[in-house]
């Protein structure tokens, strides 16, 4: 993965700090197969919507760069939680079969437990 930028982060944040709150940052996984190809596959991943605390609009507003730091950090994980990094897109499938197989419906697990 491609380190990630602070745009993010300064755009919520900045806003955040001009009194638009909640902000909420749904991560999202991009996995591309062959992706130098013309119509290659890509398959894309959500996770849970994170909706940043308060005290990094604050923390914002004196110190940017702590809070941009923090929050960059948060994202970052987030971002590595909702990819999954295999060599080909059959296999990709088959990891999305088994879980479909081995885990009901109705229970929901999050990516740390399937590792």
């Amino acid at each position: 993965m491609l380190p990630i930028k602070a745009g993010v982060c300064i755009m919520a944040l900045g806003a955040m700090a001009k009194g638009c709150e909640p902000i909420t940052i749904v991560p999202c996984g991009l996995n591309y197969f062959k992706g130098h190809r013309f119509r290659s596959k890509v398959v894309v991943e959500y996770g849970a919507g994170y909706t940043i605390p308060k005290e990094y609009g604050h923390l914002y507003k004196t110190n940017k760069r702590q809070a941009i730091s923090s929050l960059l950090s948060k994202v970052e994980a987030m971002m590595r939680s909702v990819i999954i990094s295999v060599p080909t897109h059959k296999e990709l499938l088959s990891i999305h079969l088994a879980r479909k197989l081995y885990v009901p419906d109705r229970e929901k697990i999050s990516r740390a437990e399937e590792h």
